[in-house]
């Protein structure tokens, strides 16, 4: 059964129609929170294509009309639907929207989504598309509420959209993948939307749910030594991102975690810093693919205060070397041997790895 806005909301918000509440978010300064673009599904060529109906995923490009319906894949690919789904869209109309003014990306906004409310059910793919679709409509919410002309969205719009959020949110509540990275984006979502909405009255069962959640997630997805229990080295930092987008977040707003939670994130930010190569890259061992993740170096030194972290994210530019150029992870297996880190004769980017080993046959992970 539907459900208005009011009923959603705590006591003291229930009296404020959706121009209140809107105006509301507009100007309170008890919420801190962050953006973020995907530039590689939301980038400048997209956008501009997307306003006219072109999207593109998978590098597959397709031109769907103003009415499409949103349960048919015009690919073959199951991936490019997905891609659709999770709204990274969203997050670039939104800053395109704050730093242009141009109301054809707020326009487009507003169609896509209410559309999406409009057709789409709850339980159409999986919770983790959920998970990330709720991340990129916080995120979009962050540029276009925020920025200098958020009073051009229409309060009819705007209650609908935060009465579809708090669906969405309650659902993955209650329909959490069982495990691993997906369960952290999905954890991440609630967490997130509980922290930015404190207005609805099920926010605090949210973030107390989503914190003890995040603190049992992260003690099972990562080993003692810190690596991600898939062993991939490319998800390891996915999912990594993902806590660090979490502590950021609680720091902002002064809600804390068990020092094992620290501990953790402390632990894989270090094999971060290890596994990355000379030239910035880590090595594609598992599943995934070869990346820099360098910028999430600078995110733990910016919370933790790791001088070592910061040396290897600026490559050798600022901060100090790590310890050793040697490291094991015994319990993942992992073991990365280097020539050294630039501070000797050779500049940081000529170094190199020098030898890699495996302890048994079964658990190590090689970097070369």
């Amino acid at each position: 059964m539907d459900v208005t806005l009011s009923e959603l909301l705590k006591c003291s918000f229930q009296h404020k129609d959706p121009a209140a509440l809107l105006c509301h978010m507009r100007q309170r300064t008890t919420v801190t929170y962050f953006a973020q673009r995907d530039e590689e599904q939301a980038g400048d060529d997209q956008l501009d294509a997307l306003l006219t109906g072109r999207f593109t995923y998978n590098s597959e490009t397709y031109q769907l009309p103003p009415n499409f319906d949103w349960t048919i894949n015009p690919s073959g690919d199951i991936e490019w639907l997905i891609l659709l789904h999770k709204f990274y869209f969203a997050a670039g109309l939104g800053d395109a929207f704050s730093k242009t003014g141009d109301t054809r990306y707020l326009d487009k906004w507003v169609a896509l989504t209410e559309r999406w409310i409009d057709t789409v059910p709850i339980d159409f793919l999986s919770s983790d598309v959920t998970g990330r679709r709720v991340q990129n409509w916080l995120y979009a919410h962050r540029y276009f509420v925020h920025g200098p002309c958020a009073a051009a969205i229409p309060p009819a719009f705007y209650a609908k959209f935060l009465c579809s959020l708090h669906r969405q949110v309650s659902y993955l509540c209650e329909n959490l993948t069982p495990a691993r990275n997906h369960r952290t984006i999905e954890l991440y979502a609630i967490f997130m939307a509980a922290v930015v909405f404190p207005e609805f009255a099920a926010a605090t069962h949210w973030l107390e749910f989503a914190r003890r959640e995040l603190e049992a997630n992260i003690q099972a997805d990562l080993r003692p030594d810190g690596v991600h229990c898939e062993q991939s080295t490319d998800y390891h930092h996915l999912v990594v991102k993902n806590y660090l987008g979490v502590k950021r977040l609680a720091l902002a707003n002064g809600i804390a975690f068990t020092p094992i939670f620290d501990e953790l994130l402390q632990r894989a930010l270090d094999f971060a810093m290890y596994v990355h190569r000379p030239d910035g890259m880590i090595p594609s061992l598992s599943d995934g693919d070869s990346r820099c993740f360098l910028d999430l170096l600078l995110q733990g030194h910016a919370i933790y205060g790791n001088p070592a972290w910061l040396y290897v994210a600026t490559g050798g530019r600022e901060g100090t070397p790590p310890p050793e150029h040697a490291h094991i992870f015994p319990h993942a297996g992992y073991v990365v041997l280097r020539s050294g880190w630039g501070d000797d004769k050779t500049a940081f980017c000529d170094e190199r790895d020098r030898k890699s080993t495996r302890l048994n046959s079964s658990h190590v992970r090689l970097s070369r």
